[in-house]
């Protein structure tokens, strides 16, 4: 560590010379004493109350893929899926909520439900705000069957030739910061999925272009398969009214062998770049695109950002003090979904000089958001509900001081031992 003088890194200076190792390499903390930041609860299986479903408390086990964003009024939104009991937690019948604060997380609104399609699954969903208009939009899918059924009834469906189209896209919107939400509307066709194909929203947040000739443009990141899979992003030049698809991101010889995923993140920087980061192994891939995400460059290995397999997060920043520019990343470094660092750029992404071990418990999927008054805010899922999912929606803040300096050890193993080998249950 680079930096001196505070509390949690004298503690992990200590530990560092009784154990040999700083305390985060190979396990995880699960110790509250030695968090350096405080975590904000916002959805919480089994305490959570929400007006519409009067049984939300024993109904919903496990809350997942949050998206934080910040309105012009200084709102802050966080929209995740509700998700019930289920061997087969990403199969749930998930619906889709909203929570909001307007005292910068320190207290937080009812909960309200921003679309449900009975035990039909949402899954996965993206929410981006448009500032030109304040309206508040998200893009989902939406599985065609019975989640009660199980992975078995499906395939039954399936082969009996009763399930021709497996999956719909959907777009809803609020026009006064998440209290209220339109009817979903299906952008199936819209998106040229005659096939009826899952299309993966990258999870988490969008954003609005504010530079270049396509200021304005809503972008929303993931992946379809048209006709193979592919990252690219999913955008709207008129508010929210219609979408189309980009192109698909090639792929370099290296990352090929990555096993990249359509779970990725954009971000915008100051002249216009788009920076596109995906989940893969055993590093983070990324892209680029200088023409507001119509194209990208070959999707290649960054080797700056050596993580677990997981939808990181990702945000632009700009300190409101020096007016500099930051590109900021979190995800768990391992071993598995444990161990949330954040890591900083000071170059759109070339480089990662600056990393810190922020939370030393389990993190999973997470949401970055770069607030008005200068601080970052980070939801993030936390505590194992079944492999592959989380019972809760928590949320830190800090600032970029908090990591500028910093050089924290990463784990020697990062893997998850049950990626690529977890099955559907029955």
């Amino acid at each position: 560590m680079m930096k001196q003088g505070v509390c949690f890194k004298v503690l992990v200076a200590m530990m560092v010379l009784i154990c040999g190792r700083a305390p985060a390499s190979e396990k995880n903390i699960e110790n509250a004493a030695k968090m350096p930041f405080e975590i904000i609860d916002v959805f919480v299986a089994g305490r959570t109350k929400i007006a519409q479903v009067p049984d939300a408390v024993e109904r919903y086990g496990q809350y997942r893929e949050p998206g934080i964003v910040q309105t012009n009024s200084g709102r802050l939104v966080v929209v995740t899926q509700a998700r019930d009991h289920s061997k087969w937690p990403d199969r749930s019948g998930q619906d889709l909520v909203v929570r909001w604060s307007d005292d910068d997380g320190k207290t937080w609104g009812p909960v309200q439900m921003a679309a449900s399609h009975g035990n039909y699954s949402i899954c996965p969903n993206v929410v981006v705000y448009d500032s030109q208009t304040d309206q508040l939009h998200v893009l989902y899918n939406l599985f065609l069957w019975d989640y009660t059924i199980g992975s078995k009834g499906r395939k039954a469906l399936k082969a009996n030739g009763k399930l021709d189209k497996e999956c719909e896209q959907y777009h809803i919107f609020s026009n006064d910061g998440g209290k209220t939400w339109s009817k979903p509307r299906n952008i199936t066709e819209m998106l040229g999925n005659e096939v009826g194909a899952i299309y993966v929203f990258g999870s988490g947040r969008g954003v609005q272009l504010k530079h270049g000739e396509h200021q304005g443009r809503l972008v929303i990141p993931g992946g379809a398969r048209r006709p193979k899979w592919g990252n690219q992003i999913f955008y709207s030049d008129d508010h929210g009214k219609t979408w189309k698809l980009g192109k698909q991101a090639d792929k370099t010889s290296e990352a090929k062998k990555m096993n990249v995923r359509n779970e990725c993140k954009v971000a915008e920087m100051l002249d216009g770049t788009l920076v596109m980061n995906c989940r893969s192994m055993p590093f983070r891939t990324r892209a680029f695109s200088d023409n507001g995400g119509s194209t990208w460059s070959a999707i290649e290995s960054d080797e700056g950002l050596p993580t677990a397999s997981i939808n990181g997060s990702l945000v632009n920043h700009v300190d409101p003090k020096t007016k500099k520019e930051y590109l900021v990343f979190g995800a768990p470094a391992g071993p598995g979904r444990v161990n949330g660092f954040v890591f900083v750029s000071e170059d759109g992404g070339k480089t990662w000089p600056h990393r810190r071990l922020m939370l030393p418990t389990t993190v999973a999927y997470s949401s970055l958001c770069s607030m008005a008054n200068g601080e970052i805010a980070m939801a993030f899922e936390n505590e194992v509900y079944k492999h592959g999912s989380y019972r809760h929606i928590k949320m830190i803040k800090f600032r970029i001081s908090d990591v500028l300096g910093y050089m924290d050890d990463l784990p020697t193993d990062r893997k998850d031992k049950n990626e690529g080998t977890y099955q559907n249950p029955n």
